[in-house]
């Protein structure tokens, strides 16, 4: 005879020892609406510029962080004829389609008195049974994301209507309990939003600083406290040599891909599969410290990325590669990534159609405007400084967003 399972986390305060009871989403909330208001959804010219929040999925994103950038506006005659979903104070809202489904947002201040669209379910709690912020927990734990993915058939169409989300199975313990486990989640929720924001602050300020080195607005002195000499105008191609050699055998060396979040190995990239030709002899050869990057863009953006993760690797023909001289490495990259002027100059090379075309000879034919390499080596390490900055709380905030994951798998059932 199969032993019942005792409804308790695996992780609790030690205050608690009461067993947990079994619910379903509908059992302890006293609203479960979408926006799904057909006929009557806003139309392009019934948004405003300052109104009524009206969210739709895209203003959560995949993290259930509210994108305040992505809340459109309508009129206070519009939300009020779009009655059944306005939102409160301490909502949930579950996203029940698209790529972000399963996507947890909760209801603050900012968004209050605001509208949802069809994308978007509100989950007001019951608080007789359930405290908001635990509801907004339990939604975002992995029991509900197995849930979620259990009933997801990966289809663009696939939805949770009212019905289905009002099935989910929730387990959950006595208030006390709840708020315990709730204001310790916040508070690591906030840790999470306080780097996020620093994160954020930071990357403004060097777009910011970035902009004003390369306009010349703020300018480093040499070692003597001196000016550094005046900029000149030089074709790329001063500081460029092409590199031409070729695969001759297929595989003879790691097929590598140069992304926009930089280069590794196409094995890795795709999850352990490699999607190049069964036979990518002929391709072209990268060597350690050379660059490389796709010829082509359908968005005029253009990635430049050095190879520094093996002595030797090979990219499919689309991609030029090039090495450098009488330049610093490090600036060039800020530069051709970061700059303004790689976007104008890839815009006029835009003839009709949505792809455009940066082979090398175009690349080298690009003007630039160009300090000595001193006051290159100067610029390139303060940018750095900056980025190494941002990769530490980058690396702060996946730590955190890691650490809370595993206390979601522990502290519920």
């Amino acid at each position: 005879m199969q032993e019942e399972k005792v409804l308790v986390p695996q992780l609790r305060f030690s205050e608690f020892d009461r067993e947990w009871s079994n619910y379903k989403l509908g059992d302890v909330c006293q609203k479960i609406q979408d926006g799904n208001y057909g006929g009557s959804y806003p139309k392009s010219n019934e948004f405003v510029d300052v109104g009524i929040p009206f969210l739709t999925s895209k203003a959560l994103g995949g993290n259930g962080v509210l994108k305040e950038n992505k809340v459109d506006f309508i009129s206070l005659e519009k939300h009020k004829e779009l009655k059944k979903a306005h939102l409160k104070l301490n909502d949930v809202l579950f996203t029940n389609r698209g790529s972000n489904v399963g996507s947890i947002g909760f209801v603050d201040k900012r968004i209050s008195n605001g509208n949802i669209g069809p994308q978007l379910t509100l989950l007001r709690s019951n608080r007789d049974r359930i405290e908001p912020l635990f509801l907004y927990q339990i939604m975002t734990s992995f029991s509900i994301i197995k849930q979620v993915r259990s009933q997801d058939s990966g289809s663009a169409m696939n939805f949770f209507g009212i019905t289905a989300t009002s099935k989910f199975k929730v387990v959950i313990p006595q208030q006390e309990e709840q708020r315990k486990i709730a204001n310790f989640l916040t508070t690591i929720d906030n840790q999470i939003q306080t780097l996020e924001k620093k994160k954020s602050l930071l990357e403004q300020y060097k777009k910011g600083v970035m902009q004003q080195l390369f306009k010349q607005e703020l300018r480093f002195k040499d070692e003597d406290g001196n000016d550094f000499a005046d900029w000149e105008v030089k074709k790329l191609g001063e500081y460029l040599i092409q590199f031409n050699e070729k695969s001759e055998y297929s595989d003879q060396y790691p097929v590598l891909t140069s992304s926009r979040k930089g280069i590794m190995f196409q094995t890795e990239y795709f999850s352990g599969n490699q999607v190049a030709s069964k036979d990518n002899t002929g391709y072209n050869v990268v060597p350690r410290n050379y660059f490389t990057y796709r010829h082509m863009s359908d968005d005029l953006i253009f990635k430049f990325n050095k190879n520094t993760i093996c002595d030797k690797g090979i990219v499919s023909t689309l991609y030029p590669v090039f090495s450098t001289k009488n330049i610093d490495n490090k600036f060039l990259e800020y530069k051709l990534n970061e700059g303004f002027e790689i976007k104008r100059y890839a815009l006029l090379q835009k003839q009709g159609g949505s792809r455009t075309y940066l082979y090398f000879k175009k690349l080298a034919n690009m003007n630039l405007n160009m300090p000595c390499v001193k006051e290159q080596i100067k610029i390139a390490n303060f940018l750095l400084a900056i980025d190494k900055n941002i990769d530490l709380v980058s690396t702060k905030i996946e730590q955190t967003k890691t650490y809370k994951k595993g206390l979601l798998q522990q502290m519920f059932v």
